[in-house]
């Protein structure tokens, strides 16, 4: 007698999706300019460019996240 089981379809795993740390949503704040010479300046454009690392670093890692999904 021939068995058929290999037609039979096998459960699929339910897997919740990845969730997304809030962490990665929390806002990206500028800096506060309190710039009165020019030799300051370059101090903060150093901070805009780490706050805009920080913010390219969490849509980074959200697009890394909805990749696994």
């Amino acid at each position: 007698m021939l068995l058929l089981n290999g037609c039979v379809n096998a459960p699929e795993k339910s897997t919740s999706p990845l969730p997304v740390p809030n962490s990665l949503f929390k806002p990206c704040l500028v800096p506060d300019y309190h710039v009165q010479h020019y030799g300051e300046y370059p101090g903060y454009i150093a901070e805009l460019f780490a706050v805009i690392e920080q913010c390219n670093n969490q849509l980074s890692a959200i697009e890394k996240i909805e990749e696994l999904r």
